[in-house]
């Protein structure tokens, strides 16, 4: 379930950024909830955020299509 993997990502992903030492890294959600997109802005700008990193693990069954979005 697309839910699962992306939180899996973005943990780990912030767990490594966390380890340099040179970012503050939040995350908008960190149990199984949904939040709209408006609220995971709005968790952004209070913490004054410059980067905003949305994780996505799309499909799409179209015969010979393969690829990753970003």
């Amino acid at each position: 379930v697309e839910k699962n993997v992306t939180l899996a990502f973005a943990t780990e992903l912030r767990d490594k950024l966390a380890a340099v030492g040179k970012y503050d890294v939040f995350m908008t959600r960190e149990t199984d909830q949904f939040l709209r997109l408006d609220d995971r802005v709005r968790i952004a700008r209070q913490h004054e955020a410059d980067l905003l990193i949305s994780i996505h693990a799309d499909t799409i069954r179209v015969k010979g299509l393969r690829g990753a979005t970003v």
